[in-house]
């Protein structure tokens, strides 16, 4: 191998040389003329016999192996090559209270928007810096499965058996990507802004007494943003007034927001579209009460 190596090294010599010589060939052709009738130099500048006598005898080297060929010179950079990463997993398991405990594990993807599904819920969120994501969501089936949608449309799916779901009323909330949609239960006949109103300001705490509370899912960093919101209560209680918030801004006044209702245990969602008020300086919420037609426009909160 070594052979070879100054056979392509000679041979590189030889190439480059030849042009040179070509060139110089196709020059003008008083240069050819000079080379070919070169006269030898006059004997006054030609050294004397006794000088040439008398230079030094130099010593003959001793003989050496050829240093060994130098990858770097005779090949092509070596190219860096990206860290090793395993394989993404999806690990789903029951938690208390008819949760479900995911934990998602894509170490090649840090910081990456993956979109979860559970059925027809669905919401995206963003892996941490190692690309892990950890979070619960709420079971809507007793046989239950979440996939995870990876940015390279890669697909994972894992399961679990809730033994519990009958323990629970859950009603889900799809809200899209505008993040003014929001799911509100007035437990007790509560009124707006009451104790028994459950809303994002108050969204109550799982084990701490007699009503339910809501779950908040999606990343609002995860662009395009899902988000999906669902309301929990102990089964057998008093059944809360369900409605759908939608906030009135600049940004949604005059439009149609979109969103679909899940309830667990039911197979098909509830299409919902409210059309919100005109931009006329009204700032509050328009809340629509469920169940309802899909076109309800129920009234405005004015703030």
């Amino acid at each position: 191998m070594r052979n070879a190596s100054k056979l392509v090294i000679a041979a590189a010599g030889i190439t480059l040389a030849l042009p040179v010589a070509f060139l110089l060939l196709r020059g003008s052709p008083d240069a050819v003329s000079a080379i070919g009738t070169a006269a030898a130099p006059p004997a006054s500048v030609a050294a004397p016999p006794e000088a040439v006598a008398a230079l030094p005898v130099l010593a003959a080297l001793p003989p050496r192996p050829l240093p060994r060929d130098a990858g770097a010179t005779l090949t092509a950079a070596a190219r860096a090559t990206p860290p090793s990463c395993a394989a993404a997993s999806l690990r789903v398991e029951t938690a208390a209270a008819a949760m479900l405990s995911v934990r998602l594990s894509a170490p090649c993807l840090p910081g990456a928007r993956v979109e979860l599904r559970h059925g027809a819920l669905a919401f995206a969120v963003l892996t941490d810096t190692g690309g892990i994501f950890e979070g619960q969501i709420p079971a809507l089936t007793r046989e239950a499965t979440v996939q995870a949608t990876l940015p390279d449309g890669a697909r994972l799916a894992a399961s679990a058996l809730v033994g519990t779901l009958d323990t629970v009323e859950r009603t889900a909330l799809v809200a899209g990507a505008s993040g003014a949609l929001h799911l509100n239960a007035f437990e007790n006949g509560a009124g707006f802004g009451d104790a028994g109103h459950r809303h994002p300001a108050a969204p109550g705490t799982p084990g701490t007494g007699p009503g339910g509370y809501l779950t908040y899912l999606g990343d609002a960093a995860a662009r395009p943003a899902l988000f999906a919101e669902v309301y929990s209560a102990a089964a057998g209680q008093p059944e809360a007034q369900l409605a759908i918030e939608a906030e009135l801004t600049a940004a949604t006044c005059g439009t149609d927001l979109s969103a679909s209702v899940l309830r667990a245990g039911k197979s098909a969602p509830l299409a919902i579209t409210i059309a919100m008020p005109a931009c006329d300086g009204i700032e509050g919420a328009v809340l629509l009460p469920l169940p309802a037609t899909p076109v309800a426009l129920a009234a405005v909160d004015q703030r």
